[in-house]
């Protein structure tokens, strides 16, 4: 026969809180998901609307029709290079701060950030979007941030130099074609090479990074939002020190960096190379290699400073507004059409298909 158990009020008292907690546990969970579906239909709408909203399916099956599909193919494989050096950045930075990922892997962190770049302002979703995909690989958040941020910074070090060399050189055919958005274009690189400057500076003293923190954090404390503040500067300090360490791997390789400036540079140009394509298989003569690759970096250099979601809309306008004169109104408006569905479209879909499967796929550890 069993013996009477004892139950004092403070074990049944500890039962119920464990009760509590597991129902708590479970009722956090169910959330979870609940948002993760919420997300994802959200994200099905949004990306449907913005492509129904702005494609007109008529045109484009006449597209199809009247352009050489190889010129065309060539285009869109300008594109898909241009991911691919982006995949391959990424491994050659997350490999020196120890973490290795495979092309596969990088390219879908590639796809990702593309997704998030082309539906928030100034591109500012993609870096965040990228850590938190790095993140599901076992990547802590400070080695995910060092990579994002160091891509980031040499690639807008790449991107100002190529566009500083692109004014230097071909300033005569610039003006003659904007004229009156020359200052424009002044005011662009500028700016660029102004925020280029910050950057370096963030990459080349940590320090700037763990001052500005600190301040946030005291406004955040004296407002009362963060509680313990020496809890939290010690996660902040633990974070900054992960981040300054690896940080001085990635600054001791010059060669590391030098390699990542010339396939940013490549990366650029495989981007700007679409438009050519384009036209070319539109039977378009009558402007040149270069001229194409100096308008399209021109064009890239002013939508970056303007604050709409992927620049849609506004790059549309500034494709057509300065190359209308070099082709005929017939085939302009289906050019740019074509140039919209390859740097815009094709990125939104890839990237979101990519992003939707890692959504509900459970990541791969590291």
């Amino acid at each position: 026969m069993m013996g009477h158990v004892n139950l004092s009020p403070n074990f049944l008292l500890d039962l119920e809180v464990q009760v509590i907690k597991v129902d708590m546990i479970r009722e956090e969970k169910y959330m979870k998901k609940a948002i993760s579906y919420l997300f994802t239909i959200v994200l099905i709408v949004a990306t449907s609307r913005i492509i129904l909203s702005n494609i007109n399916p008529a045109e484009i099956s006449y597209l199809l029709y009247r352009t050489n599909r190889y010129l065309l193919l060539t285009a869109v494989l300008c594109m898909v290079l241009y991911w691919i050096i982006d995949a391959l950045i990424i491994q050659a930075v997350s490999s020196k701060v120890g973490v290795k990922f495979s092309l596969r892997r990088s390219l879908k962190i590639t796809l990702i950030g593309q997704y998030y770049s082309e539906i928030t302002p100034y591109a500012v979703g993609c870096q965040p979007a990228q850590i938190y995909t790095m993140m599901g690989y076992s990547v802590p958040a400070g080695k995910g941030t060092l990579i994002a941020i160091n891509k980031f910074v040499i690639y807008r070090i790449a991107f100002t130099v190529y566009m500083a060399m692109v004014f230097f050189l071909r300033h005569d055919f610039i003006y003659d074609v904007v004229r009156g958005s020359f200052s424009v274009i002044i005011i662009g690189l500028v700016l660029h090479m102004m925020s280029t400057s910050l950057f370096v500076a963030l990459f080349l003293n940590p320090k700037i990074v763990e001052k500005a923190v600190f301040y946030v954090l005291s406004f955040l404390h004296r407002i009362k939002i963060i509680k313990d503040m020496d809890t939290a500067k010690d996660k902040i300090m633990a974070y900054i020190r992960e981040y300054s360490d690896s940080m001085d791997k990635i600054k001791g390789s010059h060669r590391l960096i030098f390699i990542i400036f010339i396939l940013s540079a490549l990366q650029l140009s495989c981007y700007f190379a679409i438009g050519y394509f384009i036209f070319r298989g539109l039977s378009v003569n009558t402007i040149s290699f270069t001229d194409v690759m100096t308008l399209q970096s021109m064009i890239y250099l002013i939508i970056t400073v303007i604050p709409t979601p992927g620049t849609i809309g506004t790059s549309e306008a500034g494709f057509y507004l300065l190359f209308k004169r070099f082709v005929s109104p017939g085939i302009m408006p289906y050019a740019t059409l074509l140039w919209s569905l390859i740097n815009y479209y094709l990125n939104l879909i890839c990237g979101g298909i990519v992003t939707l499967v890692n959504h509900f796929m459970p990541p791969e550890k590291a």
